[in-house]
């Protein structure tokens, strides 16, 4: 189908935009761009229009064959960034200046001194040009190269395994390995003709698998391992053995109208013993939303089941974002000192402060708002503020939610509010 004038006024301005961009950002030409590049230019257009767009849309968007047609929003979001207003503002200022480009015959009149002065400007740019060059593969040609791929791979079930194609190109002198997730800094050896690395990820979230060849950084993959709907893992924690997971729980198992929890019946059922070290963690991991993660509100109702007598119950409400989860403590009088807010860069450990007015009858329905405001977060349990902190650095994208109880728990509401309010997220 031949493309009307509109589509290539479309495509035409899409590409314009492209150009700005790469030229604005310092990135280079788009071919050459890697999964680091895409995610320096997020952080890029975050910084000066506080948009997030996801990984995936700027590679579709940069993709030499795109044909489509992006969101509005994202358009908008591109355009802010290059200068312009927005995508009207941008269409309507380019288009205009189209009219003046110089035509073929008025080219071919242009005198020789001036002819003259190109060529030699065009020489000058291919001698810098080709010089570089020449020096970066005489240089590549004595270091060895590596790459993963691919950069970017999505999972739907948890456990997930993850399979690492490694390229390695050239003589190896160094150790070669692989890190599934900055979180736990795992390494796993990679011999020089390995051409693959398997890695099974335990539980949901957004991971940088990251190649190391000796002690530098030679390729990344980003790592998504989603949940269909909502899931539970149940483990039992031993200080000598460490944490074992029990059993998985898919979405049928522990939604109940609207409503999240898993029962005493359910775990004996699966053959797990209820005893003190018995954890419940549900999981709720998506594609990252499109939200300022520096303005939010979460609303939750929550509460511990009283399936063992522990003294001194609590559970865990966190965010999952790349690499970690931003939690938040509540728990019962008396163990407030062992606790810990981990939220970016801040972190307030209960022994060195004050955390009680984060204590609640966690065996009752607590209505939890967690207010975020340009970094300034204050917590409210029953409508009233419990704690507020601050942090500097920019909240990591966020993918989901995670809520850890000792023993077992109930979510009965959550509601995700971005910083107009509305809605990007909810349980019911």
């Amino acid at each position: 189908m031949v493309k009307s004038n509109s589509d290539n006024h479309y495509s035409s301005s899409l590409n314009r935009l492209r150009i700005l961009i790469g030229e604005k950002s310092r990135l280079g030409p788009p071919g050459s761009w890697k999964q680091r590049d895409f995610a320096s230019l997020i952080d890029l257009i975050y910084k000066e229009t506080r948009i997030h767009l996801s990984l995936s849309t700027l590679k579709r968007l940069w993709h030499k064959d795109y044909s489509g047609t992006p969101h509005p929003s994202t358009l908008d979001a591109l355009a802010q960034y290059a200068g312009y207003d927005n995508w009207y503002a941008f269409r309507i200022e380019t288009d205009d200046s189209e009219d003046h480009v110089v035509n073929p015959a008025e080219r071919l009149n242009l005198s020789s001194a001036r002819q003259f002065r190109i060529s030699r400007l065009i020489t000058v740019i291919i001698i810098l040009l080709v010089i570089p060059l020449i020096i970066f593969f005489i240089y590549r040609l004595k270091e060895p190269s590596f790459s993963i791929a691919p950069h970017e791979i999505t999972c739907d079930s948890v456990p997930s395994q993850a399979v690492f194609r490694i390229t390695t190109r050239g003589k190896v002198k160094d150790s070669l390995f692989l890190v599934p997730s900055r979180r736990y800094q795992k390494s796993i050896a990679v011999r020089p003709h390995q051409r693959e690395v398997r890695y099974q990820y335990p539980i949901p979230g957004l991971f940088t698998a990251t190649l190391f060849y000796g002690n530098r950084e030679v390729d990344s993959a980003e790592v998504l391992i989603k949940t269909d709907g909502w899931i539970a893992s149940v483990y039992n924690y031993n200080r000598m053995k460490g944490s074992t997971i029990e059993h998985y729980f898919s979405s049928g198992d522990i939604s109940d109208n609207g409503k999240i929890c898993l029962t005493g019946e359910d775990l004996a059922s699966n053959g797990i013993a209820v005893d003190g070290n018995l954890y419940t963690l549900y999981y709720y991991v998506a594609e990252p939303f499109e939200m300022d993660y520096d303005n939010f509100v979460l609303e939750a109702r929550v509460k511990a089941d009283s399936i063992f007598n522990y003294p001194y119950p609590y559970f865990y409400i966190s965010l999952m974002t790349r690499e970690g989860m931003e939690f938040i403590p509540f728990s019962s009088q008396g163990i407030e000192q062992d606790q810990s807010i981990n939220f970016s860069d801040s972190f307030l450990e209960g022994n060195t402060n004050d955390l009680s007015s984060l204590t609640t009858d966690v065996y009752s329905w607590s209505d939890i708002r967690i207010e975020n405001s340009d970094r300034h977060v204050n917590v409210f349990i029953n409508g009233k503020e419990a704690v507020s902190f601050t942090y500097k650095e920019p909240l990591e994208p966020v993918c989901g939610f995670n809520f850890t109880f000792l023993g077992t728990g109930s979510i009965d509401r959550l509601v995700l509010f971005d910083s107009k309010g509305n809605t990007i997220f909810s349980l019911t």
